[in-house]
């Protein structure tokens, strides 16, 4: 639970910083490729096929 909300709140913050830092709205490609927010989708899947590979070893 805890990393989802992690992702959510980083999506939110880097959402909030780009359409504060632009006059028009970004494009969706603009929105993607940003730090703020492909970061933390990138650590959420790497916990997601981490406890994933940890579970089969375990089982």
């Amino acid at each position: 639970m805890i990393p989802a909300i992690f992702v959510f709140t980083s999506l939110g913050s880097g959402l909030e910083k780009i359409i504060n830092e632009n006059i028009e709205a970004p494009s969706f490609f603009a929105l993607v490729t940003s730090n703020e927010i492909y970061i933390p989708v990138i650590g959420f899947l790497f916990l997601i096929i981490l406890s994933f590979f940890i579970k089969r070893k375990l089982d």
